[in-house]
């Protein structure tokens, strides 16, 4: 049984509409800020989620392990099919490397894919792209935070994977395709596996593309930062 949890009153007079999260105690502590906001703080791997990122808003905070191991935080805005969700897993399991749960993480999209009737178009060109903008950026991060830099060494061995998908389906009831793009990235660092799933409605593909490659690497920087910062 996970431990109790407690509410979060993420809402004020000001923002009426924000959700009231409940987390575990026992692996997230609330830190406030004096204008109304707020991150919630990951007490083993010390990486936080604040309540928004860019024009999303933080819609939960899940624990999935007694010992606070294998945890997400979920950004959302709209609804339905128009919906933008961007979801950071943050996790360890005993044996498991960052290409071990890439491999996965792409076999639960292809079981996905097989089990709904939704074609998941990987797109290689687009998730080569995105690998090369993010991956120096985030390798610097990675070593400033390990110390590398300031030894002269390489930074870590972090392993990031990237994989770009065009997920297209037809609502059960509907005669009308659904066109989204989604994007996984995977990599370690401290300890720590961190995954990041963003999806949203496809506008221009350029565009969705980009958007989908600067979110996650926006948000796969700050969690970088924030381990090697607050880790043990």
């Amino acid at each position: 049984m996970i431990a109790a949890s407690v509410p979060l009153a993420a809402q004020n007079d000001e923002t009426p509409s924000r959700p009231v999260l409940n987390v575990n105690s026992d692996h997230w502590t609330m830190l406030p800020n004096s204008d109304g906001t707020f991150a919630v703080f990951h007490n083993q791997s010390g990486a936080f989620c604040t309540d928004t990122f860019r024009e999303l808003q933080l819609s939960d905070v899940t624990s999935y392990t007694e010992d606070g191991t294998d945890v997400s935080c979920s950004y959302q805005i709209g609804s339905g099919f128009d919906m933008t969700r961007l979801t950071t897993y943050i996790f360890q399991k005993p044996g498991l490397s960052g290409p071990m749960a890439f491999s996965q993480a792409l076999g639960q999209i292809a079981q996905l894919a097989e089990n709904s009737g939704l074609s998941a178009e990987r797109n290689s060109e687009h998730s080569e792209r995105c690998y090369n903008s993010v991956l120096p950026l985030l390798s610097d991060t990675i070593s400033e935070q390990s110390g590398s830099d300031e030894a002269g060494n390489e930074a870590p061995e972090f392993n990031m994977g990237t994989a770009m998908f065009d997920y297209t389906f037809t609502p059960s009831g509907s005669d009308t395709q659904v066109q989204q793009t989604s994007l996984l990235t995977v990599y370690s660092f401290g300890g720590w596996i961190v995954k990041t799933r963003f999806t949203g409605p496809e506008m221009d593909q350029d565009q969705s593309y980009a958007k989908a490659c600067n979110y996650s690497g926006l948000a796969n920087i700050a969690l970088a930062t924030a381990i090697g910062q607050n880790g043990s």
